[in-house]
């Protein structure tokens, strides 16, 4: 018997194996929002474009600058706030990011009225925050406010009289609440560092 003269089949070559890290090329993943305001991090408030936010000196969103005259009338209006922003019941309910919405309306109610006090509010709410709320979960608490500006419940803006302010809620709640976006994103900047006190 002859021996076979035809060859061994080569082998296949292996496929190349897959890159073990993902490809830089492209465009980087997106950020996954956070579940909860507890899940917030550092890297959720570095996307915020803070730059972007009306002027602290225009229409919308006015805070004024710390050594900014006021007038005496206006001086003690905002003392009453003060005062009474201590003990008002929507700003002591249990759950802080209610909290936080519901403090944040006695600084958006005057701005949609555009009434004099408006420019100085968001200092006594912020005060009133910071010193209700701990630095790193006041931080997540404005951002989640901030990027869910339509939930909670809104009934202390018809209470805002008991937290020193002579107007209570205006009928346009959406507004309202586009106020407490811009308010949380100019303390939320405040605090973290992002834009000037």
């Amino acid at each position: 018997m002859k021996p076979s003269t035809e060859k061994e089949p080569e082998p296949k070559p292996k496929p190349a194996p897959e890159p073990a890290t993902p490809s830089t090329s492209g465009p980087p993943p997106l950020l996954a929002e956070p579940t909860s305001w507890r899940a917030v991090t550092p890297a959720h408030i570095d996307e915020i474009v803070f730059p972007r936010l009306p002027s602290d000196s225009g229409v919308v969103s006015p805070i004024a600058r710390l050594d900014e005259p006021i007038d005496p009338e206006v001086e003690t209006d905002l003392e009453e706030v003060r005062t009474r922003l201590a003990t008002w019941g929507p700003g002591q309910v249990a759950d802080p990011v209610q909290r936080v919405r519901n403090v944040l309306y006695v600084a958006a109610v005057p701005d949609v009225f555009q009434v004099p006090l408006e420019r100085y509010v968001p200092h006594v709410v912020f005060e009133r925050l910071q010193a209700d709320i701990p630095k790193d979960d006041l931080i997540k608490v404005l951002y989640w406010v901030a990027t869910h500006p339509n939930g909670g419940d809104d009934s202390a803006v018809d209470d805002l009289r008991s937290a020193g302010l002579k107007v209570n809620g205006p009928s346009d709640i959406d507004q309202t609440r586009e106020r407490v976006m811009l308010y949380a994103l100019k303390l939320l900047g405040r605090l973290v560092g992002k834009i000037p006190q």
